[in-house]
């Protein structure tokens, strides 16, 4: 009974190792989108993401006012992008890959 406990034990501390490494967030880019806070002005999200952006996009209307604009950071070959709605106020942020998933994995695996 004793080997038992100790079995269980051992397999619910490794469940909750593995659960926590595969839902860590590894990415700088993506640990900088979970701190953007929605609904923040321009300063307040380059304050959460902890570094100035790299560029920045935008939207005019006919009359060449912005009615959208976007910042970006850059990491490599991936992007994070904050949209910001015509409030000024960031309504997406988002990473853009450009390697699939399995290219990733495939660029860690050992061989």
């Amino acid at each position: 009974m004793r080997r038992r406990g100790i079995l269980v034990a051992v397999l619910l501390l490794a469940m909750v190792c593995t659960t926590a490494a595969l839902t860590w967030p590894w990415d700088p880019l993506e640990r900088a989108r979970r701190r953007v806070p929605l609904g923040a002005d321009e300063s307040a999200v380059v304050a959460a993401v902890d570094r100035e952006p790299d560029g920045g996009l935008g939207e005019a209307d006919r009359d060449g006012e912005f009615r959208r604009h976007a910042l970006y950071w850059q990491d490599g070959d991936d992007y994070l992008f904050v949209a910001f709605d015509a409030d000024g106020r960031a309504d997406r942020a988002e990473v853009k890959r450009s390697r699939t998933f399995p290219e990733r994995v495939r660029e860690w695996w050992p061989w």
